[in-house]
């Protein structure tokens, strides 16, 4: 029995294709994008509760770039998450001590109250305390509809699910805090050390710019759609990893941060070997089967 995400759900509803390659067929682009690179560092100086922690694991990456200006551009990449995380630790200084909670649970029918046979319901919530869950993300752009989506977000009714069932009771709120990542480009003539400060400097004298947060909550008629909509998307992944068809969503191919990793794949331009094969779907959980 193999664990299940809300990050699958979510992939399956955008690109059934995409779904095949990446939770089927295990395939991975051959190296982290830029985007995943700081969104990976700034959860970790959240968890860890240490800007010094998202810039090393940025500066980790060293070995793998060459060039003076490819080392510039990731140092610039680790100041910018170690201010990024330092602004918001000082912004929520009321994150709860239950951090990365890893979760893995029956998926059940709601109609019967079966759980499936073939898959676990899986994740890793950012924070937990009694009454909410905690949720951190980044983004590059943060607008209107940006947070108009939460009232129906998928990952929120997701991890409510999980939080009501860990805990024995219901959980209807989550804190959504939501760090934006700065427009402003290294300026001609500028060092990475005085583009690092003043993004540094930015940070601190525009918070209201830069941070923002939502409780956002769930009524139980809610709860119950997110329910039916995961238990069927669930069958129709059982249907793909069956041998069924993964229909390609041609309007996915490219958004409003970028192309798809697979877009070369779809179009023929490079074949699988031009992949890495991961040997379990869901890299981000520490233990498949786990639960804290």
């Amino acid at each position: 029995m193999r664990p299940i995400t809300q990050s699958e759900l979510v992939t399956y509803g955008k690109c059934q294709r995409l779904h095949k390659y990446k939770y089927v067929e295990l395939l991975r682009p051959p190296a982290k994008s830029r985007a995943m690179r700081r969104g990976t560092a700034a959860h970790l100086g959240i968890e860890h509760r240490d800007p010094k922690a998202a810039s090393d694991y940025i500066l980790s990456f060293q070995g793998k770039v060459f060039g003076q200006e490819a080392r510039d551009e990731l140092a610039m990449a680790a100041g910018v998450a170690e201010a990024l995380v330092s602004g918001a630790l000082e912004r929520w200084s009321y994150w709860p001590a239950r951090r990365e909670v890893q979760f893995t649970l029956p998926l059940i029918n709601p109609e019967t109250g079966r759980p499936s046979r073939k898959h676990r319901f899986s994740g890793v919530l950012d924070g937990l305390d009694a009454t909410a869950v905690y949720e951190f993300k980044t983004t590059s752009r943060l607008d209107a509809s940006y947070i108009d989506r939460l009232d129906i977000d998928f990952q929120v009714s997701a991890y409510l699910e999980a939080a009501s069932r860990l805990l024995g009771r219901s959980v209807r709120k989550v804190f959504y805090a939501v760090a934006k990542w700065p427009g402003s480009k290294q300026r001609k003539g500028e060092t990475p050390e005085q583009y690092i400060g003043r993004m540094k400097e930015d940070y601190l004298d525009r918070p209201d710019f830069y941070f923002h947060h939502e409780m956002v909550t769930r009524t139980e008629e809610q709860m119950e759609l997110w329910r039916q909509e995961a238990w069927e998307i669930h069958k129709r992944i059982l249907a793909v990893e069956n041998g069924g068809f993964a229909i390609r969503n041609t309007e996915s191919c490219v958004g409003r941060y970028g192309r798809c990793a697979f877009l070369d794949l779809c179009c023929g331009a490079v074949t699988r070997d031009a992949y890495e094969t991961v040997d379990r779907p869901h890299q981000e959980l520490r233990m498949e089967g786990a639960t804290q």
